[in-house]
C-alpha cells in the first residue's frame, strides 16, 4: 500500500467501524475459561482497545482529522518514515503525489461537516496552522517536504532514472501538491478558522462532558 494513502471518506470510516463491531462479536466467541491466565489478560487488553473505538466513533471526532501538531499540512513528512531504496519505491511516493488532491478533498470534506456540527478544535489550537501550511506553498520544488526523497539518491538508482523521478517530482509540487496547499489555506483561513471554538474545553463539543470521560477511560 506504499503508493496510497488511508481512505478518508465516510464510507470507509463506516466500514472500519463495521470491522471493529464484528472484531467485538468474533471476541465473544472465545471460551474464556479455555484460556491461560496470560492469554485471558491478552484478550481483556485487546476487548478494551476495540471497545474504546467502537464508543468513539459514536462522537465523530474522525470529523477533525488534524490539529497544531499534525495532519495533511505536514503530510510530506510521511516520507521520513519510508524506505527509498529501489526505483519503485520512488514511483509508488510519485503516486502518492498525483493522488494528493484526493486526499485533500476528503480532509476538507471531514473539516466541513465537522465544523458545520460543532466537532471542531479551540481556536487557540488551530491559530497555529495557517503558519504550518504556508510552509507547504513554496516557490522552489526543490524545497518542498515532498520533494526530499529525491534531493539524494542511493547508488542502487540507475542515473537516467535519477533524472526521470527529479523531474516528474518537480512538476507534481509545482503543479499538484503546491496549488492542493493553496486552496486547503483559502478554505482553513476564509472557512474554518473563523468558526473554531472561542474558548479552550471540549465541552463546547456536542456530547463534550461524555467524549472527556471516554478520554479519561483511554489514557488512564
Amino acid at each position: 500500500y506504499n503508493d496510497r494513502w488511508d481512505d478518508l471518506s465516510l464510507e470507509a470510516i463506516a466500514a472500519a467501524h463495521a470491522a471493529d463491531r464484528a472484531v467485538l462479536a468474533s471476541l465473544d466467541t472465545i471460551p474464556l475459561d479455555q484460556l491461560s491466565p496470560d492469554d485471558r489478560i491478552h484478550h481483556r487488553l485487546f476487548r478494551q482497545k476495540y471497545e474504546l473505538r467502537v464508543a468513539e466513533y459514536e462522537f465523530q471526532w474522525f470529523l477533525v482529522p488534524l490539529n497544531q501538531r499534525g495532519g495533511i499540512q505536514d503530510a510530506g513528512d510521511l516520507a521520513d518514515s519510508l524506505s527509498f531504496d529501489r526505483v519503485k519505491d520512488y514511483e509508488d511516493w510519485l503516486a502518492r503525489m498525483r493522488a494528493f488532491p484526493q486526499q485533500m478533498d476528503q480532509t476538507i470534506a471531514l473539516m466541513r461537516a465537522g465544523a458545520e456540527r460543532g466537532i471542531i478544535h479551540s481556536r487557540i489550537v488551530m491559530q497555529r496552522l495557517p503558519a504550518q501550511i504556508d510552509r507547504q506553498i513554496t516557490s522552489d520544488p526543490r524545497t518542498h517536504l515532498f520533494f526530499k526523497p529525491f534531493r539524494s539518491y542511493p547508488g542502487t538508482i540507475p542515473v537516467d532514472d535519477q533524472q526521470r523521478l527529479t523531474a516528474e517530482a518537480e512538476r507534481l509540487v509545482r503543479d499538484v501538491i503546491v496549488p492542493e496547499y493553496r486552496k486547503f489555506k483559502a478554505f482553513f483561513e476564509e472557512t474554518y478558522l473563523p468558526v473554531c471554538h472561542p474558548e479552550v474545553g471540549v465541552w463546547q463539543v456536542p456530547r463534550g462532558e461524555e467524549l472527556y470521560a471516554l478520554r479519561c477511560r483511554e489514557f488512564t
